[in-house]
C-alpha cells in the first residue's frame, strides 16, 4: 500500500493541491469508458503540520542515503 506514488502534491501557499485517481465504483459511473477520475481535493495545512512533513521528508531521504551507505559498505566488505 504506497500511497506516494499515485498521488501528487504541490504545495502553493498554505494550500497544498492533492491530485488523486481514484477508480469509480461501477455501481455509481455507468460509463465504463472513464475508469479513472482525477479528483483535485485543496487542503488548507497548518504551519506545524508542513514542518512535520518537511522532517518526515527530510529523515526519509537521510534513513535512505544512510542504508545505501551502509549496503555498499557491506558489498566492499564481503
Amino acid at each position: 500500500r504506497r500511497r506516494e506514488e499515485d498521488e501528487t502534491s504541490e504545495t502553493d501557499g498554505d494550500t497544498e493541491v492533492v491530485t488523486t485517481t481514484r477508480k469509480p465504483s461501477s455501481t455509481s459511473s455507468p460509463d465504463k469508458s472513464s475508469t479513472q477520475v482525477p479528483t483535485k481535493i485543496r487542503v488548507r495545512i497548518s504551519d506545524e503540520e508542513r514542518q512535520q512533513r518537511e522532517k518526515q521528508k527530510a529523515n526519509r531521504e537521510r534513513r535512505a542515503t544512510e542504508a545505501r551507505r551502509v549496503g555498499r559498505a557491506e558489498a566492499e566488505g564481503r
